[in-house]
């Protein structure tokens, strides 16, 4: 999982020695199906928000990534330990988003990719003021894809 904002340009290239065929999707609307020569190909896309999903429908099922793409700059990655911190983020009320791929469940889709849940969106209103640090604590388990208003 990778996270930027709207006007960045996702980059892939194939460094492998196989062939691999990118296929990016946000939502269900293909933003890019193409092949990518052994070590040599590469292709650019204009990002804009939204969720992307990024896999290789070359017989290789285990690839899958996702890049969130914000409309605006205060968007960050969770460390190893789920933790993550913004800053210089605006004195204001905001609703702050968390966003997790799915669950992965047992079995396979039809093309071998493992099964998931849907994504989990998890949303909490939040405060900043002035000088302070301001912290708030989600808690992703089994239950949280089934009560998140999860999107696709």
């Amino acid at each position: 999982i990778a996270v930027t904002t709207r006007g960045a340009r996702l980059h892939f290239q194939n460094s492998d020695s196989i062939l691999h065929n990118l296929h990016v999707r946000v939502g269900r609307e293909t933003r890019l199906d193409v092949g990518l020569p052994a070590q040599q190909g590469s292709v650019e896309l204009g990002a804009e928000p939204g969720i992307y999903t990024i896999v290789d429908d070359a017989a290789h099922p285990w690839i899958e990534s996702y890049v969130y793409v914000a409309p605006h700059p205060y968007v960050v990655l969770t460390d190893a330990e789920g933790r993550f911190q913004m800053q210089r983020v605006p004195v204001g009320q905001y609703q702050i988003r968390v966003w997790h791929p799915g669950i992965a469940e047992s079995g396979d889709t039809s093309s071998g990719r493992p099964l998931r849940s849907a994504p989990i969106v998890l949303t909490r209103p939040i405060s900043v003021e002035e000088a302070n640090d301001t912290t708030t604590d989600f808690q992703l388990d089994a239950n949280s894809g089934t009560t998140a208003g999860a999107e696709r």
